[in-house]
C-alpha cells in the first residue's frame, strides 16, 4: 500500500480517484460478493487479513490474533456484516473509508489506511478528503447514497 497522502499532491479530486483506482489502492466489492470475495478484496491491501467458513453459517475474519465471527444470513445483509467486521478487526490499526463517487451503485470502493494518514489527509486536504470519502459508517450499503 503506497503512502495515501501522496496521492493528493498537486491534484485535484478526480485525478486522486484515478490514481487510486488505477493503482489498485481501493478494495472493490460487488453487490453479491461471497464473503470470502470481500475478504480477499481487503487482505490484498492488508497483510495478514485472512478469512474461513466455520461451522454452521459463520464466517470469521481474522487480523493479527484479532478475530470476529459474522452469523451468515443468506441474505443482501451479510455484505454489510462482513465489511463491518473488516473494519472492526483491522481498527485500531487502520481506518476504512469509503469513496463518494460509487455511493448508490453496484459496486463499493473503499480506502485503507492508518488513522496516522487519514489525519494527515483530513488536515492538508480537508476539502478534497470530504470531497472523495466518506468514513466507513454501519449504514453504508448499496444502493445507499449520503
Amino acid at each position: 500500500m503506497n503512502d495515501l497522502i501522496n496521492y493528493f499532491e498537486g491534484s485535484d479530486a478526480e485525478d486522486i480517484e484515478n490514481a487510486l483506482c488505477e493503482a489498485e489502492e481501493v478494495a472493490i466489492n460487488q453487490e453479491n460478493d461471497d464473503p470470502a470475495d470481500i475478504v480477499g478484496s481487503f487482505a490484498e491491501l492488508i497483510p495478514g487479513l485472512t478469512g474461513s467458513r466455520t461451522q454452521g453459517n459463520t464466517f470469521a475474519i481474522h487480523y493479527h490474533g484479532r478475530t470476529k465471527e459474522v452469523a451468515l444470513e443468506h441474505s443482501p445483509a451479510d455484505e454489510d456484516a462482513v465489511r463491518r467486521s473488516i473494519r472492526d478487526v483491522l481498527t485500531p490499526d487502520y481506518e476504512v473509508r469509503v469513496l463518494r463517487s460509487c455511493l448508490g451503485t453496484d459496486t463499493l470502493a473503499f480506502v485503507v489506511d492508518t488513522p496516522v494518514v487519514w489525519h494527515q489527509v483530513d488536515t492538508q486536504f480537508p476539502e478534497i478528503a470530504r470531497e472523495l470519502f466518506t468514513p466507513f459508517a454501519d449504514e453504508i450499503g448499496f444502493g445507499s447514497a449520503p
